[in-house]
């Protein structure tokens, strides 16, 4: 319930903020309004991409699946299925949470699905790549994939050290 009142909370600020806005200039705040609009209709979707993605997961991948390959039973497996996964999902940072939470629902080990996450964000091959290799060129991105590659798999084994030095 106090969840609900910080989006209450954060809701009517926003309000306020359009409102001294709108008394200040109309125009840019109309402007800014439309734009706010744009962004919300395209959030949206990849927030409804990411619902079927996920509706999708849980028909397709079986627990013995996520069991056999990406618990803590076959770690360095999972950690390098993971980084795989991560170079395939576009979109922003909130589209791999849905399907990071059926992961560890199911079953996968934490440090699994942390790696998921980085690499979704620090490798970003379906949304950033063609423009990366057209400023930067492919030695750039080639470099760039190994580091954040290599960067991942680190940060696996190195959640699963934290995680077993705290005993979770």
């Amino acid at each position: 319930m106090a969840q609900y009142i910080y989006y209450a909370i954060f809701l009517v600020s926003i309000l306020i903020i359009y409102l001294i806005s709108f008394f200040k200039n109309r125009e840019k705040t109309l402007s800014a309004l439309k734009i706010a609009i744009d962004h919300l209709k395209k959030g949206l979707t990849i927030i409804f991409a990411a619902m079927l993605i996920t509706g999708v997961l849980y028909v397709l991948i079986k627990p013995d699946f996520i069991k056999l390959y990406l618990s803590e039973s076959s770690l360095i497996t999972g950690i390098l299925i993971a980084t795989l996964l991560g170079y395939l999902f576009p979109g922003p940072r909130y589209i791999i949470y849905p399907v990071a939470k059926f992961l560890l629902l199911k079953g996968a080990a934490i440090s699994v699905v942390l790696v998921l996450i980085f690499s979704q964000q620090l490798i970003d091959v379906p949304d950033g790549m063609f423009i990366e290799i057209k400023m930067l060129g492919w030695r750039f991105f080639i470099i760039r994939l190994i580091v954040a590659t290599a960067v991942c798999i680190i940060a696996g084994l190195l959640g699963e050290l934290i995680l077993r030095a705290v005993g979770v």
